[in-house]
């Protein structure tokens, strides 16, 4: 049990490094467009649905900067770098003479045996500038925005409290294409995305075209199917009010 301004919060989690030091520029802006969003979730519980031009544009974004924004893509950062790196180092392990170029005539060939065994086995972690990070996840979320806006967006609304959110509340999901299916699920191949605005509602969209499976199902179903969605996804933590426990 915890006051609601506690939860999800991470010290100088977009503090970025400037000329003129340590900035929150990054943080200021995304807490306007936290604000904003929350004011247009707040019209959405109030009875305005569909959202206007201006609330469709303001959560679309939001959501967006929701899927890079955290932990979790920032893991996927490093992790992608480091593959990337290996890849590069392996190839420059099969060069051994390149390798003395790079650190010069008067190393031992002991030195470069022991190089080329690192290099070739990735023996090493690579880690992005945090800076550098946050800028590129802010980039590509502001291509993320027309394909989420240009998605058909549905309103769950429930009679009482039953929805949960977490500290990562966007979920995408996709059918899966039989056991060997492996690939992840973004934007552009998600068949739903959700996010739960309180209590109460939640958010899904939905490619043009597409019928959900939720259709289908009980309300206790969908929620629950919601729920384990948005709890599975949590990067630490999934929240709920202690009335709206399901």
């Amino acid at each position: 049990m915890t006051n609601i301004s506690n939860i999800a919060v991470e010290r100088d989690f977009y503090a970025i490094h400037t000329e003129a030091g340590i900035s929150q520029d990054i943080e200021r802006r995304l807490a306007a467009i936290d604000g904003e969003a929350c004011a247009a979730m707040e019209r959405i519980g109030s009875g305005a649905w569909p959202p206007n031009d201006h609330d469709h544009d303001i959560i679309a974004n939001f959501i967006a900067l929701q899927i890079t924004r955290g932990q979790d893509f920032r893991e996927l950062q490093t992790e992608i770098a480091n593959d990337m790196m290996r890849f590069a180092a392996r190839a420059q392990a099969a060069f051994p003479e390149g390798i003395r170029q790079i650190l010069g005539e008067e190393v031992t060939d002991e030195a470069i045996s022991e190089v080329t065994r690192v290099l070739a086995e990735g023996q090493f972690t690579v880690t992005p500038d945090k800076s550098a990070s946050i800028v590129e996840a802010l980039t590509i979320a502001a291509n993320l925005v027309q394909p989420i806006g240009s998605m058909d967006w549905a309103l769950i609304e429930l009679p009482g409290p039953g929805f949960l959110t977490s500290d990562a509340p966007v979920r995408m999901w996709r059918r899966r294409e039989g056991p060997h299916d492996v690939w992840g699920t973004g934007v552009v191949t998600a068949q739903e995305i959700s996010l739960p605005l309180d209590p109460q509602r939640c958010l899904l969209l939905q490619p043009p075209d597409y019928e959900t499976p939720l259709k289908d199902m009980s309300i206790r179903d969908a929620v629950l199917t919601l729920n384990m969605r948005t709890a599975s996804g949590a990067h630490r933590y999934f929240f709920s009010r202690p009335a709206a426990a399901a």
